[in-house]
């Protein structure tokens, strides 16, 4: 086992995220780590295109969330998004200000309330893919619809298998 670093490929690393990666780590650390950070990369590639319509990392995460799944309540949605139900409220409170969402009463459980996204959301929904649309061509780059397939084919694995182990651990 070499504890050395080594110089990462062109490319792989980036210009001015670091040139070095480290060369000792066992190939489960790695994958932790690759994924971790391609995540927080992408999230920060993401804001940076997101700047011009003025939404914060967390609003726009809102908005993009309550967009799969339109109507969740707002505990689904905090732990979704994997934040405090007071974090997630505040959320909530400056996007409805602003006409982006709105909260009604649950049809069966007047005490919950459910997120939809408004007509002014909707459209800031299609701000967000428009601008995110080409910066996604380029973290896409040179990778195949084969590779990509394989990619979404592994993580979506991973996912249910991580979901399923959280699920049995909450029984």
């Amino acid at each position: 086992m070499r504890s050395s670093l080594v110089r990462a490929p062109n490319g792989w690393a980036g210009r001015s995220l670091g040139k070095f990666v480290p060369y000792d780590l066992d190939w489960e650390l790695r994958l932790n780590f690759l994924v971790h950070d391609v995540a927080r990369l992408r999230r920060r590639v993401v804001d940076r295109a997101l700047k011009p319509i003025g939404l914060t990392r967390s609003q726009w995460l809102l908005l993009v969330f309550l967009a799969r799944s339109d109507g969740l309540s707002q505990v689904a949605l905090a732990d979704q998004m994997d934040i405090g139900k007071v974090a997630v409220g505040g959320l909530i409170e400056r996007l409805e200000e602003a006409g982006l969402v709105e909260r009604r009463p649950d049809q069966v459980d007047r005490r919950v309330k459910r997120l939809f996204i408004t007509a002014a959301g909707k459209s800031t929904i299609a701000a967000i893919r428009k601008h995110v649309a080409g910066e996604e061509t380029r973290i896409l780059q040179g990778l195949g619809s084969a590779e990509l397939e394989t990619t979404v084919r592994t993580l979506r694995s991973m996912k249910s298998n991580l979901a399923d182990m959280l699920a049995n651990d909450e029984l």
